[in-house]
């Protein structure tokens, strides 16, 4: 056995530190992620940007507190290589063996050049009759993916998602359908499994269409005024400047803390309350109208 070694180098300016365990590391397995790196240097992930070789180190990590197969834990390491890189299976094999390479093979998909819907519904299919070391390390992939999805959700947002090569509803349709298989296997941990769904459940709402905003319009009865106001909540009031026509919306709980002068010119401003319909436009002096309900806005 070797000692887990502090680093290993993704490239000459990136490094990437992994955190002591109590797990050993065996030549091979310290071989592979040295591989790894060197094949996956200059990658990086979609949405965090982080270097690629973070990922199949991550997977391995999951691996191993799942299995202490030596085999299953390489091939975890290298599930990208033969896919993303040049990498060639006769390589993998002269260096790593038979079983690790046909590990990695069943778990790579075999033509990139298809549509992504197309290639994803041939990976289901075919992962229905995959051996069940090569489901654990499906499943240790896509749950590393729904962690960093998830991560980096949190992290920057909806503009994270966007760097994705598939939309987020398409994608996670695509590893509630893995996981459908994982259970399907009645040697597949339930560890792992719950582990994926407890990520999935915390990225449910991401799914969901995004709910639009309620908001009331106020207008001027007066057709030439054009003058009006949006409410985006109900419980806010709105101040207007008739000399500078400036206005300003302020929820209701904030009136107490708020000194509602205008900027400008410093005088008071005129308070227009929703729903009261003695309120006059201060344009035109005209009555404005409460005359709109509730409508979605984008």
């Amino acid at each position: 056995m070797m000692n887990f070694p502090n680093r290993f180098f993704v490239s000459q300016t990136d490094v990437v530190y992994l955190t002591q365990t109590t797990m050993k590391l065996t030549p091979k397995i310290t071989k592979a992620i040295n591989l790894a790196a060197t094949l996956h240097d200059g990658q990086e992930r979609k949405g965090d940007g982080l270097p690629y070789i973070v990922h199949p180190v991550s997977v391995a990590l999951i691996l191993m507190d799942y299995t202490d197969d030596e085999d299953v834990i390489i091939a975890g390491i290298l599930h990208d290589t033969i896919e993303d890189t040049s990498y060639t299976g006769d390589q993998m094999e002269k260096v790593f063996g038979s079983h690790v390479t046909e590990l990695v093979l069943d778990v790579t998909e075999k033509d990139k050049d298809l549509p992504w819907q197309q290639r994803k519904d041939d990976y289901l299919k075919h992962l229905l009759t995959s051996c069940h070391e090569s489901k654990l390390i499906c499943a240790a992939d896509k749950l590393h993916n729904l962690q960093s999805m998830l991560e980096a959700f949190q992290k920057f947002g909806e503009k994270a998602l966007e760097k994705f090569n598939a939309p987020v509803d398409k994608k996670l349709w695509f590893y509630k359908e893995c996981l459908k298989i994982f259970k399907n296997d009645k040697d597949m941990s339930n560890g792992i499994i719950e582990a994926i769904e407890s990520v999935l459940k915390d990225l449910k709402a991401l799914d969901q269409p995004e709910p639009k905003r309620k908001i009331l319009f106020i207008e001027c009865e007066n057709e030439k005024c054009g003058f009006g106001v949006e409410f985006k909540h109900e419980n806010e009031t709105f101040f207007f400047c008739k000399d500078c026509k400036f206005g300003v919306n302020v929820s209701s709980d904030q009136l107490d803390d708020l000194n509602h002068m205008c900027g400008s010119c410093k005088k008071k401003m005129e308070r227009y309350d929703l729903y009261d319909e003695d309120n006059v436009c201060p344009i035109c002096n005209d009555m404005i109208g409460v005359c709109f309900e509730y409508k979605k806005t984008g």
